[in-house]
């Protein structure tokens, strides 16, 4: 089973507001939940797991870059200085890099 994980926002209600694990994005069948409505990435810990229980202290998440990611990251930054200089003083407006689980 593939696991996905998304973040979930209030049209729903509060309660149902935050970050998500389970087989299918907006599914009835969830594993783990974080509540969290302002983090921008999934939070790494104080995860609530199974998703309607306390806080699994032993559980701890953290983001992997894939080399597909790596790539992009790596194009973006020489396509923004083709000299491979970066211009001192000037605003630099870079697109972040996707989430991707």
């Amino acid at each position: 089973t593939a696991v996905k994980m998304y973040f979930w926002d209030e049209r729903d209600g509060l309660e149902f507001s935050g970050w998500w694990f389970g087989p299918e994005v907006g599914g009835n069948e969830v594993w783990a939940r974080h509540p969290s409505r302002l983090a921008k990435t999934p939070p790494s810990k104080d995860w609530n797991i199974p998703h309607k229980s306390g806080i699994d202290s032993t559980f701890s998440l953290s983001l992997w870059k894939g080399e597909k990611e790596k790539e992009k990251e790596k194009e973006r930054s020489q396509a923004a200085s083709p000299s491979g200089n970066q211009h001192r003083g000037s605003a630099s407006s870079q697109a972040a890099t996707p989430y991707s689980a």
